[in-house]
């Protein structure tokens, strides 16, 4: 099963304050290299989008741009014509934004 760990640290040097906080459970995690508007819109529905925010990169999963926060329609159009634009090979790698709570 798919888990999801996010760990908070918030420093407050003038203060000399620490907060920190630390939430887990089950994650969703999908990714798909997509081609067309078409297999973007069949993954977005699959991933339960815009409910949870998508991240897409450009071809590769190593592509240094990632595009994160997609979370809604006008925002997922715009990233996968620059992740197209931007990719050596054509296909998006889109990839479910797995922090919890969207």
């Amino acid at each position: 099963m798919p888990w999801n760990t996010e760990v908070l640290l918030w420093v407050d040097q003038d203060s000399e304050s620490e907060a920190t906080g630390f939430a887990q459970g089950p994650a969703q995690s999908l990714q798909r290299a997509v081609k067309t508007w078409g297999e973007l819109a069949s993954f977005a529905a699959e991933a339960n989008f815009p409910e949870r925010h998508l991240a897409l990169r450009p071809g590769r999963d190593d592509h240094l741009d990632t595009i994160k926060g997609v979370h809604d329609q006008k925002s997922l159009v715009q990233a996968f014509n620059l992740a197209v634009a931007e990719s050596e090979f054509g296909p998006a790698r889109c990839a479910l934004n797995k922090i919890i709570g969207f």
